[in-house]
């Protein structure tokens, strides 16, 4: 394996300066390096609770809180939810929990 540290990347639109590793010929890997002096690693957080379409709304429209973003979740060090509708099954269903969001629908019975 051989890794050029430092690189301009151009593929074909400006990459900025990362590292590449190759190996059987092949490049393997192109990354940015973070400088992570005194910060914390730590494994991706599971959040088994969620409302990705919004909690509340018991009381009506007025009582709803907003659908999630997806940065709600990354900027905490969440990459892993269990999404749930919550009482407010009469303006929010399954088929919205599950649309668009990119999510992985498991029935546990």
């Amino acid at each position: 394996m051989i890794l050029i540290k430092n690189a301009e990347i151009f593929a074909p639109g400006a990459m900025g300066r990362c590292d590449i590793l190759t190996g059987g010929g092949k490049i393997l890997v192109i990354e940015k390096i973070i400088q992570a002096g005194g910060l914390a690693t730590v494994p991706g957080f599971i959040d088994g609770h969620q409302h990705f379409t919004g909690g509340g709304g018991e009381g009506g429209f007025h009582t709803r809180t907003p659908e999630m973003r997806l940065s709600m979740n990354t900027a905490n060090g969440v990459t892993t939810a269990v999404g749930l509708l919550g009482i407010d099954s009469l303006t929010r269903s399954v088929e919205s929990l599950c649309g668009n969001k990119g999510v992985i629908l498991y029935l546990v019975s």
